[in-house]
């Protein structure tokens, strides 16, 4: 599996979920925030709007989540602060929750 699908899936699962806390996601829409633990360039891991952002190239044609975008700048060197980011989420209902889903895409 492509680091930008399973991104999509495990934040599709964390948004439909209402897993991720107010301040979280205010940090994932923090361009530093994003940069400094996903190690994302330029932009921020979600943007919250009702219609598709301007720079729809660098975020996925579909919402995630209720007027959530989700950025397609997933690379390699992406899975291992994703993978961290994940576990520091340290939520056992969310791993099983998320590994069950993707396993039903496979």
């Amino acid at each position: 599996m492509k680091i930008g699908q399973f991104a999509k899936e495990v934040f599709r699962v964390l948004l439909k979920n209402r897993i991720l806390s107010a301040d979280e996601l205010k940090n994932l829409q923090d361009k530093d925030y994003c940069k400094r633990v996903f190690k994302q360039s330029s932009y921020p891991v979600l943007i919250e709007q009702p219609e598709r952002p301007k720079k729809r190239e660098r975020y996925y044609a579909d919402q995630i989540g209720s007027n959530f975008w989700l950025c397609s700048q997933w690379t390699k060197m992406h899975w291992l602060p994703l993978l961290t980011w994940l576990q520091n989420l340290k939520s056992r209902d969310i791993e099983i929750e998320i590994s069950a889903s993707i396993q039903q895409k496979s």
